[in-house]
């Protein structure tokens, strides 16, 4: 029983990571694109989104078991804990980030793994935010359907 909960557990921190990725490395590849001219967020705004529903939705379809609500929250979670380090990456491109001043630009990116609410400071100045809003909107979603399909499943089986 212990080791189902450890390899459902890894499963999720897997789905969270690699969504974690395919959201982000958009965002960093315009900003390496643009570098020191990036004036155009809706460009993140509209890639960053597509690029992650396309490949969770090609997670979904592949996947060999039932999707849980609790991957979409992990997923979600994931997001938003490695937005900080994002972000900084982005940023490095452009002369600030990691390029402005490596122990402060860590501690920084650091700081969105521990406390996530502070990707929500750090997306306003990379111009992924309504990125970011959308995505999660749409996972907080797909998680509550998913525990509303689980509920229905437990008090009526038959209907499941």
């Amino acid at each position: 029983m212990e080791n189902k909960s450890i390899r459902k557990f890894s499963t999720s921190v897997g789905w969270a990571s690699l969504c974690a990725i395919c959201f982000w490395t958009p965002d960093i590849l315009i900003h390496l694109i643009k570098a020191d001219s990036f004036n155009q967020p809706w460009l993140v705004t509209a890639v960053c989104p597509v690029v992650f529903l396309l490949s969770y939705l090609g997670l979904i379809f592949f996947s060999k078991k039932q999707i849980s609500a609790r991957q979409a929250f992990f997923v979600m979670v994931g997001i938003w804990c490695s937005g900080g380090i994002a972000t900084m990456i982005a940023a490095s491109f452009g002369g600030s980030g990691f390029v402005s001043g490596y122990k402060i630009a860590v501690g920084i990116s650091l700081l969105g793994v521990v406390f996530p609410p502070s990707t929500l400071f750090f997306t306003t100045y990379d111009g992924s935010l309504f990125a970011l809003s959308v995505v999660s909107i749409l996972l907080i979603l797909d998680a509550a359907s998913g525990a509303a399909e689980y509920m229905r499943s437990l008090f009526h089986p038959a209907t499941a």
